[in-house]
This record gives structure tokens, sequence and C-alpha cells, in this order.
């Protein structure tokens, strides 16, 4: 079974609370959560989002729209996505991050059956690019993201789950 989750967080650099703003009174991570549903081969997705208080707003979000979120570590988002993983006992994940609102479900389904088809540890669209930005994907199985939590120990490898 395939799971999504749904990278979020209110603390990007850049533009702060992002994920929170809104495109036809719908809050951005709400346009994604409701775009990878759509996927045929993906069974579940949950917003993982951080325990940070600033936070609170998208779990708020989350609970008013019956939506599954996760909570984890702020600095540590590959421990975030591993913490859950495990807990969950998930053996197949998609990463998908919240402020592509455009996020096609037709290329996530691609990119489960080349996952399955071929059975590589990682799977991405984004090396080489295949698709624009915005339409990003990876897809990795629970033993390739455990190899990764226990051999990083960089911050920059802790910050990024790919």
């Amino acid at each position: 079974m395939y799971t999504a989750l749904i990278q979020t967080r209110s603390s990007s650099k850049r533009l702060k609370n992002k994920v929170l703003y809104k495109i036809l009174d719908q809050e951005v991570f709400k346009i994604v959560y409701k775009r990878v549903l759509r996927a045929k081969l993906i069974k579940k997705v949950i917003i993982l989002t951080t325990t940070l208080k600033a936070d609170d707003k998208i779990v708020k979000i989350c609970k008013n729209s019956k939506i599954p979120y996760c909570r984890g570590n702020s600095l540590n988002v590959l421990k975030r996505y591993y913490d859950v993983a495990k807990f969950y006992n998930f053996n197949s994940i998609a990463r998908i991050t919240s402020d592509c609102p455009l996020i096609n479900y037709k290329i996530l389904d691609k990119g489960v059956n080349f996952f399955e088809k071929f059975q590589p540890e990682y799977a991405s669209n984004t090396n080489p690019r295949s698709t624009p930005k915005g339409f990003s994907g990876e897809i990795f199985g629970f033993k390739a993201l455990k190899k990764s939590f226990l051999n990083a120990k960089k911050k920059y490898q802790k910050e990024h789950v790919n």
C-alpha cells in the first residue's frame, strides 16, 4: 500500500505561511491534499507537519476538515518521516510538498507504476527533471528511508528527505 505524506509547515523562510494562503477560499495545503487523494494507486494521504506552535493552525484546519495529520520534529525532517513511517508500518511512501497546488495525481500514479515495475530504492521526477517545478514527487520504500535516517549525520541530510 502506498501512502502519501504531504510535508507541510508554515515557517517557510522565503514566504511565511505560504501553505495557509488561500486560492478560491481553500488553503494551499488543502488543495494539494485533495489533488493527491485523486491518485488511484495511493491509498492513504497524511499531512506531515511539525510540533511548533506556528503549525497549530495547520493542525486546527486538519481537525476541522477531518484530514489525517501527524506532527514531528521541526528541525529534522528526515526523522519526522521516519518516525511516522515506522509507527504506522508504512512500506512505500510518496513524498509531496504542500506548496505545489498544481500537483497532478496522474503523475503520482505514473511514479507508483514505475516504482512497482522497476522496484528501485528511490524514484523521483526531479533528477533528471521530467516535469515542471510544482509537479514534483518522490517515492521510496521504508528500507531506503531507514537507511537514510540511520546514516544521516549532517544537518542538510536531516533537513531534506531525498
